[in-house]
């Protein structure tokens, strides 16, 4: 029966997720945030793969909320045009968006999970244009999913009204009218990168971890890589197969504790006398 339950438990957890996990609770959430550069020419189709448009109309069921926000008059009523001029305008080795992959607790309503993004996005997006997509498949386990695909411009309108074209061309110091939108995060070293990502993972657990413990479940989110666990990386294992076996760990510990003696119930009062018994053929009739 252990194996049994060990083994659903496994499934439950969707392939590649950072997890922790705690029992003994109604529930277990799961953590990860990945962030990925698109490059020039990738920006469209991928507005167009979140939004479930186009050709990937197909993922349409899966798509249950959307949303773009700080977006530059020229594409205020139509998002897909920033993308696009994205893919058009920037330069050819430059980065067109950046996208944030955040898995969402299934624990959590679809209104929880939007007011978790909403902080966060605020917190950490800013004023910077972006849009994003809530996609909800099924998991292994035939259960919900539910995980946000979000795409930042690093241009922020800066207030000059500019066109399409020139809102991507290179910032102007001395005459910003006369250049783009200044892009931020240019010029960083791949440290600096590195402790920014380190601090924003850390935010991100904080975060979530407030919302779970808000809405009433444990704030179990760990997002810590091996060396900041304490944790020596075991060969060919990942942290997911490592964390599964510190969950057989603890549910092998929590299942395997002795069973307590029986210790049977003093009676009260006088002994009950013994019932007759009866044979067959002199057993009382019950009308049958």
């Amino acid at each position: 029966m252990l194996k049994i339950a060990i083994r659903h438990l496994f499934l439950a957890m969707p392939f590649g997720l950072k997890a922790n996990i705690s029992l003994g609770y109604k529930t277990m959430a799961l953590g990860r945030l990945e962030v990925k550069a698109g490059s020039k020419g990738k920006a469209q189709p991928h507005f167009n793969y979140i939004f479930g448009l186009q050709k990937f109309d197909y993922k349409k069921e899966e798509v249950i909320f959307t949303q773009s926000r700080n977006l530059p008059k020229w594409a205020e009523n139509n998002p897909e045009y920033l993308w696009q001029m994205s893919d058009e305008c920037e330069r050819k080795n430059g980065s067109t968006y950046r996208e944030y992959q955040i898995s969402l607790p299934r624990e959590l309503t679809l209104e929880q999970n939007l007011s978790f993004l909403d902080e966060w996005i605020k917190q950490e997006v800013g004023n910077l244009p972006y849009s994003f997509g809530i996609h909800r498949p099924k998991a292994t386990d035939g259960k919900s999913q539910p995980h946000c695909h979000l795409m930042v411009c690093e241009r922020p309108d800066d207030g000059i009204e500019r066109t399409a074209t020139q809102y991507f061309k290179r910032y102007n110091s001395k005459n910003p009218e006369k250049g783009g939108a200044k892009k931020i995060n240019t010029g960083m070293t791949n440290q600096e990168r590195d402790e920014q990502i380190k601090g924003l993972r850390i935010r991100f657990g904080q975060l979530l971890n407030h919302h779970l413990a808000k809405n009433g479940f444990k704030p179990n989110i760990d997002m810590r890589n091996w060396r900041e666990r304490g944790v020596e990386k075991p060969q060919n294992m990942s942290m997911i197969e490592w964390q599964n076996k510190q969950v057989l760990k603890e549910l092998t510990q929590k299942y395997t504790q002795p069973t307590p003696q029986y210790t049977p119930t003093p009676q009260i009062g006088p002994p009950k006398p013994p019932q007759p018994i009866y044979d067959r053929n002199d057993s009382p009739s019950f009308g049958f």
